[in-house]
C-alpha cells in the first residue's frame, strides 16, 4: 500500500487558488496584480435567481485586477423549445437550469469594456471559418469584456 497522501497540499488546485484570490486564508502564493480570465460557461443558469447570478459575478470580479477579462456565455428564454428542455430537465431530477433573458445576461457585463465583437449569438462569435458554411443564431448569447 503507498503511503502517498491521498491530497497533494503542495500542488496548486483550483479551489486553493480561488479561496485566496476572494481574501481567504488559505496562503496559495499567486499574483493577485497580473490579470486573469474569469469564465463562466453555461453555468450561472443553475444559480437559482437573476440577482445572486450578478452578485456571483460581481463578486468573483471585485477580487481579480484591472485587465482581467470575464468569458461568459449562457442560454436564453429567446428559444421556446430550450427553456421547455430545461423545464423537463429539471422535472427529471437533473440539477435546474433557469434560462434568463438576453437582457440579464449582457448585463453580466455591466460597467466592462467589450471585445469585438461584442455581446452576440454564440454562433455569431467570429464565424469567419470559410468551412462550416452558413451560421444562424441561436437563443445562447456570449462575449468577451475586459475590465477597467
Amino acid at each position: 500500500m503507498s503511503r502517498e497522501p491521498a491530497i497533494r497540499t503542495d500542488i496548486p488546485h483550483s479551489a486553493r487558488i480561488w479561496n485566496y484570490w476572494m481574501g481567504g486564508k488559505d496562503n496559495y502564493e499567486i499574483d493577485r496584480v497580473q490579470p486573469v480570465a474569469v469564465m463562466f460557461m453555461g453555468v450561472l443558469g443553475h444559480v437559482a435567481t437573476y440577482d445572486d447570478a450578478r452578485r456571483v459575478v460581481s463578486t468573483v470580479l471585485d477580487g481579480v485586477p484591472s485587465g482581467s477579462y470575464l468569458l461568459l456565455y449562457d442560454g436564453t428564454t429567446d428559444d421556446e423549445g430550450y427553456v421547455a428542455l430545461c423545464a423537463e430537465y429539471t422535472k427529471s431530477g437533473g440539477v435546474p437550469y433557469h434560462p434568463r433573458t438576453r437582457e440579464e445576461v449582457a448585463g453580466y457585463f455591466d460597467g466592462l469594456e467589450m471585445v469585438e465583437p461584442g455581446f452576440v449569438s454564440i454562433t455569431q462569435w467570429r464565424p469567419e471559418n470559410p468551412d462550416v458554411g452558413a451560421v444562424r443564431e441561436i437563443g445562447a448569447y456570449c462575449a468577451v469584456a475586459r475590465k477597467p
